[in-house]
């Protein structure tokens, strides 16, 4: 159990509980089955998942669930609980609630009902800044970003060149570390993230392909600052001041995409990109991985 994991068990035991969470980060289904201990100890004021499952004021729903069930916990969470003081609401994958699902949820976030508490697990860059904005992240098995401006500082990094970076890297210290040491990588990521905008405004679709993906470590980082992207794109569309730019060296072009662009499209282009890390493997041609991602952000089926 990471020590984030035992901090967040701690505060909730002495009832310092939000009425919102959302975990990400790889150890969501590494962390010893987290979500599902922190329900527990919400609803019972200790940890026993076997009566977890037995309780119908735990409800654990996909994000794939279709607007009808999400409409139905709506109704059900007015309803008074029935073996507890409290109630639990897990939805995992919730990066992948469509529009107007996300529509029914918000409300929900912003005014739950008393002793109504959201556990949501997604992946963060993918998930609405309208639903992060109301609720905790808890990234598990990352560092937070003080730790991250501290280690680049240590290796010689400027204060606020520090900061910099540790929005630049999504909160990943490998990443922060490589972009502020390797003048190559800084550069990819210029590379990848305008060829996005590039290709969301009608440019060229195939010109950075090769640049993309010279190997499969640049690939993934490509990708990665691809999502990093559309995060910001989807920021300024729902005007989430209280979140930051993981790029703010193109604002701009994340202002302009937020004009153009719906919020359907965002979190097509978003699951495109994802879905395109998901195909790298040594029997595949990077650059080809490229091609049919740029032709898939162009030309939608």
């Amino acid at each position: 159990m990471s020590e984030l994991a035992e901090k967040l068990k701690r505060s909730l035991l002495r009832a310092r509980v939000m009425h919102g969470y959302l975990f990400t980060g790889a150890g969501v289904d590494a962390d010893g089955g987290i979500i599902e201990q922190c329900a527990s100890i919400l609803l019972f004021g200790k940890v026993d998942l076997p009566m977890l499952k037995t309780v119908p004021d735990f409800i654990a729903l996909d994000g794939n669930a279709k607007v009808d069930r999400i409409r139905e916990l709506k109704s059900e969470l007015t309803k008074r609980t029935f073996s507890t003081d409290n109630r639990v609401v897990y939805i995992k994958n919730v990066h992948l609630l469509n529009e107007r699902s996300i529509n029914a949820m918000l409300k929900m976030l912003e005014e739950p009902p008393e002793g109504t508490y959201f556990l949501l697990s997604g992946i963060e860059l993918q998930v609405l800044p309208t639903i992060r904005s109301r609720v905790m992240t808890v990234r598990l098995g990352e560092l937070n970003s003080v730790e991250i401006s501290s280690a680049l500082e240590k290796v010689g990094a400027m204060k606020s060149e520090a900061e910099e970076l540790c929005q630049e890297s999504a909160g990943s210290l490998d990443t922060a570390l490589k972009l502020y040491g390797d003048g190559a990588f800084a550069r990819l990521r210029k590379t990848a993230i305008t060829a996005l905008y590039s290709v969301i405004n009608g440019g060229k679709l195939f010109d950075s392909s090769d640049a993309l993906g010279s190997d499969a470590e640049s690939a993934r980082a490509s990708l990665f600052f691809m999502l990093s992207a559309c995060h910001d794109i989807m920021l300024k569309k729902s005007g989430c001041h209280s979140l930051k730019l993981f790029n703010r060296d193109f604002e701009s072009e994340a202002i302009g995409a937020a004009r153009s662009l719906g919020y359907a499209e965002l979190q097509r282009i978003a699951s495109a990109v994802s879905s395109a890390a998901q195909r790298i493997s040594p029997i595949i041609k990077l650059s080809r991985i490229f091609d049919l991602l740029m032709i898939e952000i162009a030309y939608p089926s």
